[in-house]
């Protein structure tokens, strides 16, 4: 009888293990990126959004052993740029030394000025930011430890700083996930890993997730100059804007909410004119206000939207 109860745990042990390695083993991720297609055909249209994606620190530095390897924060703004330019449908400049975040304890609130000026820095109309909430090691069921990956990321308008989206990733892998000291981060041979599939995994499908949701959110341009009538912006054919595009120009409205803490809230922005685009460069562009009964002076900073 013993024996009969011993056989059945080993076999109970057995099928947890392996339904376990089913469940949580990383699929290939190799061609995942170009198997994905998230983006909308309603909203695949030009011109290109442009986006700047800063650090995603560990909330729980800790989790790492020491002698591991600590850059995760920068890959991860690297590597998510380097997935949106190979794919093409957003513009991407990485701002992987930026650290968005009033604290790591109170994201996704950020430091709205820093945030809308390395925008403004780089042309882009929005920011991907994000953190680490979960590294590390727990056990499953009591008898195997699993390695959790939980990052929530964050995208901001980049004019106004306000959080536009954010969505938690999870995924999870068998043991504890170690990366052998042998495979260097970021090489094909941490790709090939347990843990640098899954990491992988996880980012692809985050890349996803930002690239379907920002390629729908309103085009828009910085007014950077101004002559009468005539507008120079700061985007250009790079993003595929063309000549004859017609383009909404706005200006912040005053705007003195705040919340309880004393942050204030983005305001809305009036309409102010409609202008056609004249003359298009590579990084800039030049559009003219549509005369009307009485003709509005446009300024520096005004923003001009489109689709």
């Amino acid at each position: 009888m013993k024996s009969a109860k011993a056989l059945s745990s080993l076999a109970l042990a057995a099928a947890l293990v392996l339904g376990a390695c089913t469940a949580f083993a990383p699929s290939p991720t190799a061609d995942s990126l170009g198997a994905i297609k998230p983006v909308a055909e309603t909203c695949a249209e030009r011109p290109l959004r442009k986006v700047v994606v800063t650090s995603f620190p560990l909330r729980h530095p800790e989790q790492i052993r020491s002698g591991d390897f600590m850059g995760w924060p920068h890959m991860a703004a690297d590597d998510l740029t380097h997935q949106f330019s190979q794919r093409g449908s957003l513009l991407a400049a990485a701002a992987a030394q930026r650290f968005p975040f009033v604290s790591i304890e109170a994201a996704p609130e950020v430091d709205r000025a820093a945030l809308t000026r390395w925008a403004g820095q780089e042309r882009a109309q929005y920011v991907i930011a994000g953190v680490f909430r979960d590294f590390g090691t727990a056990n499953k069921a009591l008898i195997l430890p699993v390695r959790r990956l939980v990052v929530e990321a964050y995208i901001y308008d980049g004019f106004s700083g306000e959080l536009l989206a954010r969505r938690e990733f999870t995924k999870q892998l068998l043991f504890s996930g170690t990366l052998p000291k042998a495979v260097q981060a970021g090489s094909e041979g941490f790709r090939q890993s347990r843990l640098g599939g899954v990491y992988h995994e996880l980012l692809a499908e985050l890349g996803a997730w930002v690239e379907s949701t920002v390629t729908c959110l309103p085009f828009a341009a910085r007014v950077i100059q101004v002559d009468g009538r005539r507008l120079v912006m700061d985007v250009g054919s790079e993003s595929g804007l063309e000549v004859g595009t017609e383009l909404v120009l706005t200006r912040a409205a005053a705007n003195n909410l705040k919340t309880p803490t004393g942050e204030a809230l983005a305001g809305s922005r009036q309409r102010i004119a409609t202008a056609i685009v004249k003359n298009v460069q590579p990084r800039h562009s030049m559009a003219e206000i549509v005369p009307q009964m009485k003709t509005p002076a446009a300024q520096a900073g005004d923003v001009l939207y489109g689709r």
